[in-house]
């Protein structure tokens, strides 16, 4: 199927993107590439929940979000969303006032590479590692604010880990994921297929990684999804949307299989 929307992108507001992620840069690309929705959900810590959580996130708050300016894009729809943080304690810094005024959350649990989020104890421990992938994943199907949350970002990749990160999936079963995702169906949350926790792998070798299996299963599991470049530069953007059109096709995603916000 076609590649028609694209719900996670970082604009420069977001501290890991470049200077040259504007709104209205990535609204030239999709237009380019026959996109009919674009979703920007730079990083947010929401400081009405509690303070930054590292200083990382200090200055990624609702008010850079609210703030940003989007130009007019005739025949484009274009949402205003974020990625939310969760803490190593299962709280997530998104308000429940803050989730209204989005037109979509999605949900991180994976970023490793960060110790207010995962104990580096636990990165440096692959077993470990997938044990708490697990144990986060259900603190946010579980969490209060599951209802506004649309999608799970970047499932099960750990960011902190993209060296070894088929070790630490590869210790993750098929019936774990199978439970993990069945929940995520019952909360009505879907599951982002994103395209640059593939980036290390050759367009051709994708299909190959365990990361794949994880998708494969949510599939199976009855999830629906949404697609993310999880785009930090316009000049990957290109191929980051062919990724995504090759693993649609792997994995045989239909409109079916799509989250409603989406179709």
């Amino acid at each position: 199927m076609d590649i028609l929307h694209d719900l996670h992108v970082h604009t420069n507001i977001s501290r890991c993107a470049q200077p040259s992620a504007t709104p209205a840069k990535y609204i030239e690309l999709a237009k380019a590439n026959g996109l009919k929705t674009i979703g920007f959900a730079n990083h947010l810590w929401d400081t009405a929940v509690s303070p930054a959580i590292n200083d990382w996130y200090a200055g990624q708050d609702m008010a850079s979000i609210l703030g940003m300016d989007i130009p007019k894009a005739d025949e484009l729809r274009v949402l205003r969303g974020c990625e939310a943080e969760m803490d190593k304690n299962g709280v997530l810094g998104i308000s429940e006032a803050a989730a209204k005024s989005l037109d979509f959350v999605i949900a991180s649990h994976s970023h490793s590479q960060h110790e207010a989020v995962i104990d580096d104890a636990v990165r440096r421990d692959p077993k470990k590692l997938a044990d708490v992938l697990c144990d986060r994943f259900s603190l946010i199907t579980e969490n209060p604010m599951a209802k506004h949350i649309t999608a799970i970002a970047h499932p099960f990749f750990p960011y902190g880990n993209k060296e070894d990160f088929d070790e630490v999936l590869f210790r993750i079963s098929d019936d774990r994921l199978e439970d993990l995702f069945a929940d995520a169906v019952y909360q009505n949350i879907a599951i982002e297929l994103n395209a640059s926790a593939f980036a290390s792998y050759p367009m051709r070798a994708m299909h190959r990684s365990e990361l794949f299996r994880v998708y494969e299963t949510a599939k199976e599991s009855g999830c629906k999804f949404i697609f993310g470049t999880d785009c930090h530069d316009p000049e990957n953007y290109g191929d980051l949307l062919k990724r995504l059109s090759v693993l649609t096709e792997l994995l045989e995603i239909t409109e079916a299989d799509l989250c409603p916000l989406v179709k």
